[in-house]
């Protein structure tokens, strides 16, 4: 990873590269099985305005994939969308990552450097479906930043209502700061 990632500009801290693109931050992570025993890639873009108005703090530095404003899986991004683990005693593994990455992750990283992409992708993921918060709560900043409001309002709305603990209080923190009624 560090020779196909380092020559594309993407700077190494433990088994995460990030790499700027004018205000966003694009991360890649390999992440090993607890056995062990095979890895895959996980990869995100952080807009950290996205971050500091969803957790009311600055991004993570570096940050780590969790923390992105979309992100995926590599088998998400491949076509069938199945979970791709590899052998780590493989000897072709090294050549598999490197072939996902130059292929399929790192052309999925430079597709989303607009919040009209980002939006796209989430929306297309189904986030509002799934019972995870985070996704839909940058899905309903991003409409916000791009002058949806209502679009917005609705999203938070939605989520609020079966949202509940932190989650509904984060929930209506963002409502009441973008005025929804």
């Amino acid at each position: 990873m560090d020779a196909l990632l380092g020559p594309l500009g993407f700077e190494r801290k433990k088994r995460t590269w990030t790499r700027t693109s004018g205000d966003l931050l694009e991360v890649v992570d390999d992440q090993t099985s607890k056995s062990g025993e095979k890895v895959t890639v996980n990869a995100g873009v952080l807009d950290p305005e996205v971050f500091t108005l969803c957790w009311d703090e600055d991004p993570p530095s570096p940050p780590d994939e969790t923390a992105c404003t979309v992100r995926a899986r590599v088998g998400q991004l491949l076509p069938g969308e199945k979970d791709v683990w590899w052998p780590c005693d493989e000897d072709d593994t090294p050549e598999q990552v490197a072939d996902a990455l130059s292929e399929t992750v790192i052309p999925f990283l430079e597709s989303m450097h607009t919040r009209e992409a980002m939006i796209g992708w989430l929306t297309d993921r189904g986030v509002t479906r799934q019972q995870y918060p985070p996704p839909v709560i940058y899905l309903a900043i991003l409409h916000h930043l791009a002058g949806d409001d209502d679009r917005a309002c609705a999203l938070l709305g939605e989520l609020g209502q079966k949202s509940i603990g932190d989650w509904g209080d984060r929930v209506g923190e963002l409502s009441a700061r973008f005025d929804c009624s």
